[in-house]
């Protein structure tokens, strides 16, 4: 897993209303998009309407912040293993 760090003011924004999200397993990637994606990489989010009751979120990876350009940056999340 890896996590986002020195993010830009708008793409803080944008998390906080929900428009963009880390990857994990509980959400649909894009069709359109590579598959091999890491958990916690940034992606946009599109909201698809199932039904009246149901809504699927579709996940776009995205390497710039759509409002500045700014590159986003990650660090690895390294998980030390106890080994005898």
């Amino acid at each position: 897993m890896k996590d986002a760090i020195n993010n830009c003011k708008c793409l803080n924004e944008l998390i906080l209303i929900g428009k963009i999200l880390p990857y994990t397993k509980e959400y649909d990637l894009s069709l359109f998009v590579n598959q091999d994606i890491e958990e916690g990489a940034l992606c946009f989010v599109n909201d698809i309407i199932e039904d009246i009751e149901e809504v699927k979120k579709e996940l776009y990876p995205i390497e710039y912040c759509p409002i500045c350009g700014k590159k986003i940056e990650y660090k690895k999340d390294i998980k030390l293993r106890m080994t005898k």
